[in-house]
């Protein structure tokens, strides 16, 4: 399973301000929870439309759907949790999917 969140920073909130501290805090505390497979930050950059709603997507892979629900409890997480409401706008967006297929070069 995969939890995909749109968003947006804040105006004061640069993005070298928020990739830094998605690469030195938020990422590798998310990736040391026994429930995460991986975590990924994306920076949309551009749109065929012409329109981007949200310039970032952090995806994470859900080993363990249980076991991530106990992860989000934790002290950890709310300290992130509470740290990235403070970077970002209202308005996030959060989804959970399911790979459905994959096809990659071999």
């Amino acid at each position: 399973m995969k939890e995909i969140v749109l968003y947006n920073l804040k105006d004061e909130v640069t993005e070298e301000q928020y990739e830094a501290y998605f690469r030195n805090k938020k990422g590798p505390a998310f990736a040391a929870f026994p429930s995460c497979r991986s975590v990924t930050l994306n920076k949309v950059v551009d749109s065929k439309t012409g329109s981007i709603p949200y310039r970032y997507v952090a995806v994470v892979e859900i080993a363990d759907p249980a076991g991530w629900e106990k992860d989000t409890a934790s002290e950890v997480f709310q300290e992130i949790l509470r740290e990235w409401g403070e970077m970002v706008k209202e308005g996030a967006h959060i989804l959970f999917a399911e790979e459905v297929g994959r096809w990659e070069k071999e």
